[in-house]
C-alpha cells in the first residue's frame, strides 16, 4: 500500500543561483542547503504567525 504524500515529496522544486567563489566557500560555511532550509520554514512560520 502506497504511503501519502508528505510536503517533502510531493512537491519539489530546484533553486539554482550562480555565486562567485567567495559567496559559495560561505555557502558551504553556513552549512549549504541545511542553513537555507532552516531559515525559509522559519520565515514562513514566522509570516503564518503574523
Amino acid at each position: 500500500m502506497p504511503r501519502p504524500k508528505s510536503e517533502l515529496t510531493k512537491s519539489g522544486k530546484a533553486v539554482g543561483i550562480r555565486l562567485t567563489e567567495s559567496e559559495f566557500e560561505e555557502y558551504k560555511r553556513l552549512g549549504a542547503s541545511k542553513w537555507l532550509r532552516k531559515f525559509l520554514q522559519e520565515s514562513r512560520d514566522r509570516r503564518k504567525n503574523d
